[in-house]
């Protein structure tokens, strides 16, 4: 749990969940100590639906689960969203707000695949260029070749980055 001053960018809810709109963004189980000028974070979630999380947060009583080792007079229990079309800005403030570090997650890792993959297929278009400009010239030819393939290797490296 992280002790954290709630950005303006959300908004605070204590009742009417309901009311929630259905858009993604990031869900944040909030109390305040009554006196405090700070909230403390308790989880906090991306989502692409915050209705949908924030319903969910309710039914696994995370809302009590909030309360649990305080006395009840004095704590104000809630939820804090906000919204965030980039799903990616959203896990990473979560994660954040969660206290954990900014280590990628397996959607990340997933879109850095991509990247490599695209990276890699530069490359061998680069060096298909290079061996057919081999086989049409002389043997000076060939050793560009033997400079292309560490040329490529060194563009895979830099969009691996």
């Amino acid at each position: 749990m992280q002790i954290i001053s709630l950005p303006k960018e959300f908004r605070a809810w204590t009742k009417g969940f309901g009311c929630i709109p259905h858009v993604p963004g990031v869900a944040v189980v909030v109390r305040w100590p009554v006196g405090q000028g700070e909230w403390e974070v308790t989880h906090a979630a991306a989502s692409h639906d915050l209705h949908a999380t924030v319903q969910g947060l309710v039914r696994e009583r995370r809302l009590t689960d909030a309360l649990k080792g305080l006395a009840a007079n004095g704590t104000i229990v809630g939820v804090a969203v906000q919204e965030v079309s980039d799903q990616r800005q959203a896990r990473a403030i979560a994660r954040r707000l969660n206290g954990e570090g900014e280590e990628p997650q397996p959607q990340d890792i997933g879109d850095d695949l991509v990247l490599q993959r695209r990276a890699v297929n530069l490359a061998k278009r680069l060096l298909q260029g290079e061996l057919a400009a081999v086989r049409q010239e002389s043997p000076s030819a060939r050793l560009q070749l033997a400079y292309a393939a560490p040329r490529a290797a060194w563009i895979v490296e830099q969009r691996a980055r």
